[in-house]
C-alpha cells in the first residue's frame, strides 16, 4: 500500500523515486500543513510578500504552500523555491 502522507505521492499512484512506497524508501518525506496564500494585489506587492515564505516555513517545516494570484505575477512565483504550488485565477486553476 502507498504512503499517502509523503509529499511527492501524486494523488494516484506513487512517484516513482523508488521500488518501494513506504517510510523506508529514501525519499520518503511526511507531509506537512497545507496552507494557502491568496494574494491579488499589485505585482510589486505580491513580491514583497514572498518575504513571508522562510519565517511560514520555520514554523511549519514539511509545509506545502499555495500560492493563489493573478496573472503575471504567478509567472514570477512559479519557480520560487518555497512553493509547492502556484496557481491563477484562470479557470483552469481554479478548477484545479
Amino acid at each position: 500500500m502507498p504512503e499517502l502522507n509523503c509529499v511527492f505521492f501524486t494523488g494516484t499512484k506513487p512517484c516513482g523515486k523508488s521500488k518501494s512506497c513506504n517510510q523506508e524508501c529514501s525519499s520518503y518525506r511526511p507531509r506537512g500543513s497545507q496552507i494557502l496564500l491568496i494574494h491579488l494585489g499589485a505585482l510589486g506587492a505580491v513580491v514583497r510578500s514572498t518575504a513571508l515564505l522562510q519565517p511560514i516555513l520555520q514554523k511549519y517545516p514539511n509545509s506545502q504552500i499555495t500560492w493563489v494570484t493573478q496573472s503575471p505575477a504567478h509567472h514570477l512565483l512559479k519557480k520560487h523555491p518555497s512553493l509547492y504550488r502556484v496557481l491563477s485565477l484562470s479557470e483552469a486553476d481554479l478548477l484545479h
